[in-house]
């Protein structure tokens, strides 16, 4: 399955476990700043500063913010409202593969998705009766290798207790708010690329309107839900 199959798709989103059927996915806007500095040296030469990721965590961290305006939320405006009426943490899933790029050693079987990402598989059912297959996670082990690592879902008593097969790499049943963790049946070796393709469900707060309102039009609430990356 190739993750294609989600990135041209307008699958409505889900809020805190609540299909936003009817909000176009072209209403929300997605902006993504990376954890990072960017340093001018004395010669003009500009260099990355980052902080170095721990085993087994993407290369890249990425922080995103997700906002919606009210215009044309309709009839769901009561179903989101009442969910922001409580504090978070909330949670956001756009049915869309993101890409995460992780560093062999050699010896680090186990990886983990970015704080506060599950597997969307593991805690919603897909939208619209789309088939599951779709938004299986795709792994592999170089940069434009074509070849697809088999990945199995387990059970977290399966995860802890059994051994990995070679060849395979087992994700972990989310439980909770527990961050997806999986493992590979033989580490990936020194410098080799690990390229994870997953549909995540994303932790997020609330950053408040990001405009003031205007009571003009009576049929619209003149406001936007701004959600940041917890």
């Amino acid at each position: 399955m190739s993750t294609a199959d989600t990135q041209g798709a307008r699958t409505a989103a889900t809020f805190d476990g609540y299909p936003l059927a009817g909000v176009a996915a072209d209403l929300w806007e997605v902006a993504a700043a990376e954890l990072k500095g960017n340093v001018t040296m004395a010669d003009g030469s500009v260099r990355e500063q980052r902080l170095a990721p721990l085993p087994g965590l993407p290369q890249v961290t990425w922080r995103h913010t997700f906002s919606l305006g009210w215009a044309h939320v309709g009839k769901l405006q009561r179903a989101i409202e009442a969910r922001l009426a409580f504090p978070g943490a909330h949670r956001i899933c756009f049915w869309k593969h993101m890409t995460l790029g992780y560093l062999g050693d050699g010896t680090t079987a186990e990886m983990s998705l970015p704080a506060g990402w599950r597997l969307a598989l593991h805690v919603l059912t897909p939208p619209d009766g789309l088939p599951a297959a779709r938004y299986e996670p795709e792994v592999r082990i170089g940069l434009d290798s074509l070849d697809l690592v088999p990945v199995s879902h387990v059970a977290p008593e399966l995860y802890a207790s059994d051994v990995t097969p070679e060849g395979e790499v087992w994700f972990e049943r989310t439980t909770g708010d527990t961050t997806g963790r999986f493992r590979f049946g033989l580490a990936p070796g020194v410098d080799e690329r690990v390229v994870v393709s997953v549909v995540p469900e994303i932790r997020c707060l609330t950053a408040g309107d990001s405009e003031s309102r205007q009571y003009r039009d009576p049929h619209r609430e003149p406001r936007r839900i701004v959600l940041v990356e917890a």
